[in-house]
């Protein structure tokens, strides 16, 4: 019930917003896009092994967290479009709070 809550009210603020023009200037947008890029850098010194499985996967998923939004926002005045990109772009950011917090107990 109350993630309904947020989509809804989240979709009427960008309805209604007339000062963002682009999906790069949303929060969610930036704040996905610094954190793929600080995962990106940080995974370059994971270990050797994991950098075909969890590595790989972690780049990507937290790359589409970033895609997702984008295409979220440009879906915006679609409700049931957008409400399911919404649940795109959440299932994609627990799939990289996932390889996250497994890659911390292997490298550790």
């Amino acid at each position: 019930m109350l993630w309904q809550g947020f989509q809804a009210n989240f979709w009427r603020a960008l309805i209604s917003s007339k000062l963002i023009k682009t999906h790069q200037k949303l929060e969610v947008y930036q704040l996905a896009f610094g954190a793929a890029m600080g995962i990106v850098v940080e995974s370059k010194q994971f270990p050797v092994e994991e950098c075909y499985s969890l590595t790989d996967q972690i780049r990507r998923s937290s790359s589409s967290v970033c895609a997702i939004s984008a295409e979220a926002w440009r879906k915006r005045r679609y409700k049931t479009a957008f409400l399911g990109k919404l649940s795109d772009l959440e299932a994609e950011a627990a799939e990289t709070q996932t390889c996250s917090n497994l890659l911390s107990n292997v490298i550790i």
